[in-house]
């Protein structure tokens, strides 16, 4: 279950979230920092791309970067991102 992580700040969305196997706090910082920069965005738009097909390494590359990360995802970020 989630908790009802929001920022104060719309500009610093919770995309990640300590879990209580999860003992790094960088890892955190940085997924959240990959989302703060718009790289989650970069990604599915790069992977929705019709006109330019991605090569299936980085299909594959992108595909087990989100299989890693998805246990530290908040679930309302994850939702929304798999939909």
């Amino acid at each position: 279950m989630d908790f009802n992580f929001e920022s104060r700040n719309p500009k610093y969305r919770i995309f990640a979230i300590p879990r209580p196997e999860i003992r790094s706090l960088f890892v955190l910082r940085m997924l959240n920092e990959i989302g703060w920069k718009g790289g989650f965005d970069m990604i599915l738009n790069r992977l929705s791309d019709r006109e330019n097909i991605c090569p299936i390494e980085f299909l594959n590359s992108c595909l087990n970067f989100i299989d890693e990360i998805d246990y530290f995802l908040h679930k309302n970020f994850a939702k929304e991102y798999y939909s």
